[in-house]
């Protein structure tokens, strides 16, 4: 099968103008709208939402390849879905973790929103344990578990060296140049 996110504008307010379709059949796929008809009750921007849905056509189909059915419920999830998730997309040929994170991210807020009572997702090693402030600071803390990380390098500033920084200045032709710069 094969997915696509289709364009669909409405008159009704509440519902998400992205959605992810069977290409073929036009057949919407259930849970996937639905979260989005939710994140746009939220008012998020149409760009978000778009990008919501590239993000869930691509857990679609990976999940369509390990399961060979479009069909995810509560009962087909397990406590490891999201890790095999980020194996897959850590397999890919130059994946960056900041898209792994967000994809991750996201496909786990859709999964809490639709199925509440399926199994948290935990992947030891990824996760990490703290405590958590009670609301407006009432009440004792509690541990928590964050959500399931890739974890991305550290940018490194190396400075420029004299040369570069002379052919910088040496750059600029008139005083008009120079006052760009300083603005």
């Amino acid at each position: 099968m094969t997915f696509r996110v289709a364009h669909q504008p409405s008159t009704n307010p509440a519902r998400c103008p992205y959605r992810v379709v069977v290409q073929k059949t036009k057949r919407e796929i259930g849970w996937i709208n639905q979260y989005l008809d939710y994140e746009t009750l939220r008012r998020l921007a149409d760009n978000t939402l778009r990008s919501y849905a590239h993000e869930l056509l691509h857990f679609l189909r990976w999940w369509e390849s390990v399961h060979h059915t479009d069909a995810v419920t509560k009962d087909t999830l397990a406590e490891s879905t999201l890790l095999d998730y980020g194996r897959f997309q850590s397999g890919q040929q130059r994946q960056l973790s900041g898209a792994i994170n967000q994809r991750v991210a996201i496909v786990d807020k859709a999964l809490r929103h639709t199925f509440p009572d399926a199994p948290q997702q935990i992947a030891p090693g990824f996760q990490q344990t703290y405590w958590q402030r009670a609301p407006m600071g009432i009440g004792k803390p509690r541990l928590a578990l964050s959500r399931l990380r890739v974890k991305t390098p550290k940018r490194t500033i190396a400075p420029l060296s004299v040369d570069e920084v002379a052919r910088f200045w040496s750059s600029f032709r008139t005083s008009r140049d120079l006052a760009i710069v300083w603005v």
